[in-house]
């Protein structure tokens, strides 16, 4: 379970944001999560709620913004919305596509006191 690292990571940043920000309460995480990202969200929040005890953002509120996947061919420059990796274009039929959005998972804001 990859997202309880990643949960701990994301307070290591929240505490650092805080802490350069004068904040001693975080109220609020906004986290900007892509559906390529290969993360499993009840488990990151699970895992959120875990890590934040003890921290400035012991009871902030995690607010995920999800972001589509998108992705264009490589071959033939066709762009479409992706909800896995791979498979191929159904243009050209092709199995190279980069990514072009969806597989982030970003530290958007935080609100606090």
């Amino acid at each position: 379970m990859h997202e309880l690292t990643l949960a701990a990571s994301l307070l290591e940043l929240i505490e650092q944001h805080a802490s350069a920000n004068g904040l001693s309460k975080v109220v609020r995480v906004h986290l900007t999560l892509g559906a390529l990202a290969a993360v499993d969200e009840q488990a990151l929040t699970f895992g959120f709620e875990v890590a934040r005890r003890g921290t400035v953002a012991e009871t902030a509120e995690l607010c995920l913004e999800r972001v589509a996947g998108r992705g264009a061919c490589e071959t033939c420059g066709v762009e479409v919305a992706l909800e896995a990796r791979g498979g191929a274009c159904r243009a050209c039929g092709t199995p190279c596509w980069k990514v072009l959005a969806g597989d982030e998972m970003r530290l958007s804001a935080i609100e606090g006191v």
